[in-house]
């Protein structure tokens, strides 16, 4: 046998093989890739409605799978030691749903995954308080209350004499909308806080495809539209992560799975549209 050659012969394939990999890679890749042109035809829609795109739009769309979470099931022991302290009395009553618990100082409302908490005179006043004081203070908090899942800052805004911050769930690199805090910290401290919480068990199913970021925005057009006059509106932000799909009479918090979803920020309204980016249809509040 002519070892040289069938060496030859060898890299030559390889070399081949790796043009045909790189050629199939870039295809796949240039499907789930925004185009200039479908950038300035989305532009271009959405000038004529009278709305503006004010952000940097979403270039990929790769197929994701779902995520599977199970909404927290706190035993009452386990959840009022994250907000009260071991020696503090406190009364505990059911109100409808939700559990209570209460002294003069503090008020902890739980219903299931859902807790409220309320600190009538604040955590403990804040030093030189602003906007970088009052964040720390925020972050302090919801670390030492969080389970495994881990939290990003999303938003903050000043209401009155008190700041608010926004926190998303997040897991493996995505945000998890459906996980939210709030928090509202004043010169006394938190005064406030509202958490979701939920318990990230990984990704399931098979990828599936997702509509592109132009396709969500024109379904967050149809319902601005649809709400009332998009003269004058205009997309100040837009991001993916996971999400709670429409409503299911099929619920179970101990198995539930979060759809890819866009979230898009859109002047004059209070809350983000959010895009089911599996159908292409909008999520209505939960």
């Amino acid at each position: 046998m002519d070892w040289e050659k069938a060496k030859k012969t060898f890299i030559y394939l390889l070399i081949v093989l790796n043009i045909l990999l790189f050629a199939a890679n870039y295809v796949v890749s240039s499907k789930y890739k925004l185009t200039q042109k479908e950038e300035a035809a989305v532009h271009q829609v959405m000038s004529n409605s009278g709305m503006g795109i004010y952000c940097n739009l979403i270039k990929e769309n790769k197929p994701m799978r779902s995520l599977g979470v199970s909404a927290a099931d706190f035993e009452g022991e386990e959840i009022k030691n994250l907000f009260f302290d071991e020696d503090e009395e406190f009364s505990t009553t059911l109100e409808f749903e939700q559990i209570v618990f209460e002294n003069e100082d503090k008020r902890l409302e739980v219903q299931d995954n859902l807790v409220k908490f309320y600190c009538y005179d604040g955590t403990g006043r804040i030093a030189n308080f602003g906007r970088q004081t009052a964040k720390d203070a925020a972050e302090e908090f919801i670390n030492k209350r969080m389970t495994d899942e881990k939290s990003s800052l999303q938003r903050l805004y000043q209401l009155d004499d008190r700041y608010v911050f926004e926190f998303d769930g997040t897991f493996s690199g995505y945000k998890v909308f459906s996980s939210k805090k709030r928090v509202e910290v004043d010169k006394n401290g938190v005064v406030y806080c509202e958490i979701t919480y939920y318990n990230p068990e990984g990704f399931t199913g098979d990828k599936l495809e997702i509509c592109g970021s132009d396709e969500a925005l024109l379904s967050v057009l149809y319902k601005v539209k649809e709400e009332g006059d998009a003269v004058g509106r205009y997309v100040e932000d837009m991001e993916i992560g996971y999400d709670l799909p429409e409503e299911s009479e099929n619920y179970n918090p101990a198995d539930i799975k979060l759809v890819p979803c866009y979230r898009v920020y859109v002047s004059g309204a209070e809350e983000p549209y959010k895009v089911n980016a599996y159908t292409n249809s909008i999520i209505e509040n939960q």
